[in-house]
């Protein structure tokens, strides 16, 4: 998927889910809080509480937010 925006750079699905920089503080139980930088130049910041409730800037859910919380919250 491309999407072209004129005097820009193309803007690829590749780009929105790769993560050039991060940062993440695991806090007391479950909480972990963050920010991390997508290769297309989007900053997300978020935070997961204790209780399971999400909170980020995105748009979307991103899937590293998901992959952290799978981690967090899966019982196996």
């Amino acid at each position: 998927m491309y999407i072209f925006i004129p005097n820009k750079k193309q803007i690829t699905m590749e780009n929105t889910l790769n993560i050039k920089t991060k940062r993440i503080i695991f806090g007391n139980g479950n909480e972990v809080s963050g920010w991390f930088k997508t290769t297309d130049g989007e900053r997300t910041n978020f935070k997961i509480n204790n209780d399971g409730e999400v909170e980020h800037t995105g748009k979307e859910i991103h899937p590293f937010i998901l992959g952290l919380y799978e981690m967090l919250f899966s019982i196996e």
